[in-house]
């Protein structure tokens, strides 16, 4: 995960399968070591099936995380909230 605007990781996670609870664990540990507060960060993320799941859907309500995804069939989406950036 990168930090859009200093390009900082500040989260990361090597696995050899994709899942919601591998997604929900990096966001979970990432949200605690970078000391997040609710409200202060948009996560913006691809339409991968661990990113659009309700495991993870819940954990960012809980933390005050709001969200955004690319639009189907676009891979260089820059859009944030449906405007472009």
């Amino acid at each position: 995960m990168l930090d859009l605007y200093s390009r900082y990781v500040v989260g990361w996670m090597v696995a050899p399968v994709e899942s919601a609870e591998l997604a929900k664990n990096l966001m979970e540990d990432t949200h605690t070591k970078e000391g997040i507060k609710p409200g202060q960060v948009h996560l913006h993320a691809d339409n991968g099936s661990s990113m659009k799941s309700k495991v993870l859907a819940a954990m960012l309500a809980d933390l005050g995380v709001t969200r955004s995804h690319s639009r189907p069939s676009v891979s260089d989406d820059k859009s944030v909230l449906g405007k472009p950036v």
